[in-house]
């Protein structure tokens, strides 16, 4: 986990900085806590490295598994939360190879899908989540499992429906028409 922690206030904070991973039923896999002082008005970049975590469940597009993790921060005198964030994890590992084509977690899979770009008739392309959500519920329902998001990035929703219902996404950097 990498972050950093601003300080707003007029004197130095001491805060604790705690990550959880929690399994899809909400059990603790692993935590680790950091203490941090910061100075007034300043940032400070922080890192906290989670125990390894063995025999995770493995996501994939049949069984889109996900961990979740949490990371607090509190103050070090009052224990007040300061502030908290929450981030899905799905644990996979893949590898290209060109006689045998795309695997995942160790198994071959042949990558169906289509390409998006995030726009709608009469809106543009600002669209709310369910839009999102409902295009990758689609794309799954017809027997894909990938998506290419196409060039440019396009709304964190597309990427959170991806994780949830078992899309494989590809997003291209977002240059169009720099490169010759």
């Amino acid at each position: 986990i990498k972050g950093v922690l601003s300080n707003t206030s007029s004197s130095i904070r001491k805060v604790r900085v705690q990550t959880s991973v929690r399994d899809r039923g909400g059990r603790l896999v692993s935590q680790v806590e950091s203490s941090v002082s910061v100075k007034a008005g300043e940032e400070v970049a922080f890192e906290q490295r989670i125990r390894t975590i063995t025999r995770p469940h493995l996501w994939s597009p049949e069984e889109p598994y996900l961990y979740s993790v949490v990371s607090r921060i509190y103050d070090a005198k009052t224990h007040a939360l300061l502030d908290e964030v929450t981030n899905p994890l799905g644990f996979r590992w893949f590898k290209f190879d060109p006689e045998e084509g795309f695997f995942l977690n160790g198994k071959h899979v042949k990558l169906i899908g289509a390409s998006r770009h995030q726009d709608f008739k009469g809106m543009g392309n600002a669209l709310p989540d369910s839009y999102h959500y409902k295009d990758v519920r689609l794309l799954k329902e017809m027997g894909g499992n990938f998506l290419r998001i196409a060039h440019y990035p396009q709304d964190p929703a597309v990427l959170e429906a991806c994780d949830k219902l078992g899309i494989l996404a590809a997003i291209e950097i977002p240059l169009v028409n720099t490169i010759t």
